[in-house]
């Protein structure tokens, strides 16, 4: 969402609807959404805590963040897209969901979730 700059002029009344809008504009151009890579070891994978959509629409500007099972780093999510309705996510591994509103995840002992 692109933010509309207010122009005020003297003697305009701030109230909390304009403090509101100004905030949401703020929190919006942060510019980089980083996606958290939770690791499950009852299933050896990882699953990221963001929807596929919200990747989606944050792309090119996120960042996938390992921290578990003996990994720790940063790493840009280089690809998002949809093939065969299958939603998937390319950044240090390979992770797919079956919907936009889906949480993707790999499997690290299948060879990962790539399906391009």
């Amino acid at each position: 969402m692109s933010y509309n700059k207010r122009t005020w002029a003297t003697g305009n009344v701030v109230g909390a609807v304009d403090l509101n809008r100004m905030e949401q504009g703020i929190e919006d151009s942060r510019g980089i959404l980083v996606v958290n890579s939770v690791y499950d070891s009852e299933n050896d994978s990882y699953t990221l805590d963001k929807t596929w959509q919200e990747i989606n629409d944050a792309f090119p500007f996120v960042i996938e963040y390992y921290n578990g099972n003996g990994r720790e780093g940063k790493y840009i999510i280089n690809s998002v897209g949809i093939k065969n309705n299958i939603y998937w996510v390319e950044g240090f591994d390979s992770y797919n969901t079956a919907s936009a509103s889906g949480y993707p995840t790999t499997l690290l002992n299948s060879g990962g979730g790539d399906i391009k």
